[in-house]
């Protein structure tokens, strides 16, 4: 166990000594209820293929380390696109109410270079937990922001969505180079064995301006968490 211990604490050092702890100014600014304003006309919306990760929870319950990535790349004359989830681990009844709940970390990343003489405009992320009751917590101290600015931050706080998390990136100054990544928790209102399927839905929206039109790239991902085999 204290092997196990040290292996994690070693994953979450690694990854915070790559982000940049945001200043309270800004997080002030992510709950500013204005909204990005949009381009007027998108000429082309590319919905780019699910990337689906599947995992069910073991029986007995335990604690596991994962580390797996699940990633989705797009590349034109236009722009490259990439995106990546690293599924840290599964942490059993790390949720402290009662029932006890599971808990998935995991982290996101994402990057995106224009290749003609165009711009990034913005990114939209969202986290939608649309089966069993779940939500996800983005750790805002472990946000890393290249080129781009929070403009607006519902996270699972708000009672009117309590189980949607919803962010938008702006670009700085018209830049042809952005990244974003932050660490997450996906919290399971439920435990093995009892527990339920649950699915999040990870929507990730780029936009940007290739030098003519504004364009638009959707790029979803669906982690799906099943119920035990119990014998």
């Amino acid at each position: 166990m204290l092997g196990l211990k040290t292996l994690k604490e070693k994953n979450w050092k690694a990854f915070l000594l790559i982000s940049i702890i945001v200043p309270v100014g800004l997080l002030v600014t992510f709950r500013l209820t204005g909204i990005l304003e949009e381009p007027s006309t998108i000429a082309e919306t590319i919905n780019l293929p699910s990337n689906d990760w599947m995992f069910q929870r073991p029986y007995p319950e335990k604690d596991i380390d994962i580390y797996h990535w699940a990633n989705a790349t797009y590349s034109d004359f236009d722009i490259s696109f990439t995106i990546a989830i690293q599924i840290w681990e599964f942490d059993h009844g790390r949720l402290t109410r009662v029932p006890p709940g599971d808990r998935i970390s995991f982290g996101l990343l994402i990057n995106a270079t224009t290749k003609t003489n165009g711009y990034i405009q913005s990114i939209e992320i969202i986290f939608c937990t649309s089966t069993q009751p779940s939500s996800v917590w983005l750790e805002e101290l472990t946000i890393k922001l290249t080129n781009l600015i929070v403009t607006y931050l519902r996270d699972v706080y708000n009672l009117e969505d309590p189980y949607k998390t919803h962010l938008i990136l702006k670009g700085v100054n018209n830049p042809n180079e952005i990244g974003f990544r932050a660490a997450n928790e996906w919290f399971l209102y439920d435990v093995s064995p009892e527990a339920e399927d649950h699915q999040l839905e990870v929507m990730c929206e780029l936009t940007y301006y290739n030098g003519t039109a504004y364009k638009k790239l959707i790029q979803p991902f669906y982690l799906t968490i099943l119920s035990s085999e119990q014998p």
